[in-house]
């Protein structure tokens, strides 16, 4: 028990006492020095009172005993080393008013799990490196982007592709990640061919999340991540770098809906295609494209890609949500495509009649788009599928009247949202409001798209 006329604790005060089983701080206390319980490898518990307003670096750190540590409410920054190598520790709570993460701050901390509040802004460099146990990262939402540091020395060069990843996990076995804020990175911006790796090469990574305050993916962020096999991409996300989910278990993209086209990053080399390749080396089975897809190469100008690429490698089933006026960087004639679907505003159709193992085909809009012929067996076994009230308008037009099986399904009506309003389409020229969220401020306005 440490007096109550300690106010505080110098450096090193206790260093080494491995015979310290628990530590009792009065409330008296303002201050922990640097390494003041370091080594104190018995220890087991620490309860420090909310007077304590500063703990230095490395203040626990080799207390491998230590299971229990309560920190105080009014800490403001978690210096470096302070629980390294504190093996035992399973469970910490960091205060809400916390704003920086020290380096090694959890090196080597049996920690299973961990959620970042949203007044920290930086975390430093190998914070949760070799933390074996660690399964669980949570980024809690913010507007406020934050930035996690990492260092050269934990680069991997890629020989033959010149480029860096910069991992910001390493030697943890990630499992679940949620991401509610943007992740700011540690070089060239997010909008570089080093901007990225976050969580590269964590193999047992299978959950990603989201939340609604994040508008970018950086590059290589996901890279390598093996056992991830769905990736939901909010509407609130308009950017996304390259090589961001290459090499992964993902068979299922879904791309929410948004008026607002995402836009791909594809740094221009020797020996490559102009293309992005975020998804580059992972086998996509199922993809919902809910918006127009933009590629924006190094120099920043913006393209619209029609070239054969292979961008969702392996696309089995394929849906156009009705946000989507063109197809050019998902081109349908390079896939051998089962299921298909168009939504309502996609005008004119591209070329289907490659498309031999298609089994079913359904279209979103009331008005029939315009589509080049398709072959005799296409006529014959494909399954077409339309809206509620539009088989006859498809039924007199050329090329769709000479489909054998036609009809009409009522899950094609889908409903639009914008601004914060849920829309029926009624017609090509009509909406009707149908849900109106509780943060919604405004007129009602019906989408021009």
């Amino acid at each position: 028990e440490i007096p109550t006329s300690v106010i505080e604790i110098d450096s090193c005060a206790f260093y080494g006492c491995s015979n310290v089983t628990a530590i009792d701080i009065s409330s008296e206390c303002v201050s922990i020095g640097s390494y003041a319980f370091s080594g104190c490898s018995s220890l087991m518990e620490c309860a420090i009172p909310n007077s304590v307003t500063n703990i230095g670096s490395g203040a626990f750190s080799g207390c491998t005993s230590l299971k229990n540590v309560t920190l105080p409410l009014n800490l403001t920054e978690i210096q470096e080393k302070l629980f390294s190598y504190c093996s035992s520790l399973e469970d910490i709570l960091i205060p809400r008013r916390v704003v920086s993460i020290g380096e090694n701050a959890f090196y080597g901390v049996g920690i299973k799990k961990i959620s970042i509040p949203e007044s920290v802004t930086y975390i430093g460099k190998y914070a949760f490196n070799n933390c074996d146990n660690l399964i669980e990262f949570s980024l809690e939402d913010s507007d406020n982007s934050i930035y996690i540091d990492r260092d050269d020395n934990n680069n991997n060069n890629l020989t033959g592709n010149n480029y860096l990843i910069y991992k910001g996990f390493v030697d943890t076995n990630l499992k679940t990640v949620y991401i509610g804020r943007n992740v700011q990175s540690m070089k060239n911006g997010y909008y570089g061919s080093h901007s990225g790796g976050l969580f590269y090469e964590q193999r047992k990574l299978d959950k990603v999340t989201f939340g609604k305050k994040v508008t970018y993916i950086c590059s290589d962020d996901y890279n390598y991540c093996s056992c991830l096999n769905k990736i939901v991409i909010p509407s609130n996300v308009t950017y996304i770098g390259e090589r961001a989910f290459a090499n992964t278990g993902v068979n299922k993209v879904i791309i929410e809906d948004s008026a607002i086209p995402l836009t791909f990053f594809a740094l221009i080399r020797k020996n490559y295609a102009q293309y992005p390749h975020c998804f580059e080396g992972t086998q996509i089975d199922t993809l919902y494209c809910g918006r127009n897809l933009v590629l924006e190469t190094e120099s920043s100008e913006m393209l619209w890609v029609t070239k054969k690429n292979q961008f969702f490698y392996g696309l089995k089933h394929l849906t156009f949500g009705n946000y989507c006026t063109q197809t050019d960087l998902i081109p349908v004639a390079d896939y051998d495509l089962v299921e298909l679907q168009f939504g309502s505003q996609l005008k004119t159709l591209p070329d289907l009649s490659t498309q031999s193992s298609l089994t079913k085909l359904s279209i979103s809009s009331l008005t029939p788009p315009t589509v080049t012929e398709f072959t005799n067996a296409q006529y014959m076994n494909l399954e077409v599928r339309v809206p509620s009230g539009a088989k006859e308008n498809y039924m007199s037009e050329n090329v769709w009247k000479n489909f054998w099986d036609i009809e009409e399904d009522a899950s094609l009506e889908y409903p639009m949202e914008y601004n914060g309003l849920l829309y029926e389409i009624i017609s090509e020229t009509e909406a009707k409001v149908i849900k109106n969220t509780n943060d919604y401020v405004g007129d009602i306005e019906v989408p021009s798209v």
